[in-house]
């Protein structure tokens, strides 16, 4: 929806725009790459980590109670620091 409302308002600017969907999506892309990307990766990452693969992978590894405790204490940070970012500030 976004991406088409973005065409419109393009378009009703300069009726000589000629634009796909595909077409601004990827100017989109290029440019918020050049603009933005490397300042922002992290915050992509932390937007899509795995916290249940995480637990699992966690989980697999420990072999002792102590490798148990601080992988459990591991994935309960990150599922911390997850729902803190969700929190309406």
């Amino acid at each position: 929806n976004d991406l088409l409302q973005m065409m419109e308002e393009v378009k009703d600017r300069d009726r000589f725009v000629e634009l796909t969907p595909s077409k601004l999506a990827s100017w989109v892309v290029s440019r918020y790459f050049s603009l933005a990307f490397k300042r922002e990766k992290k915050i992509i990452g932390r937007a899509h980590f795995n916290h249940q693969k995480h637990i699992k992978e966690a989980l697999k590894k420990a072999t002792t109670e102590e490798e148990l405790r601080a992988a459990l204490a591991s994935a309960l940070k990150q599922v911390g620091r997850k729902r803190k970012r969700k929190e309406p500030a």
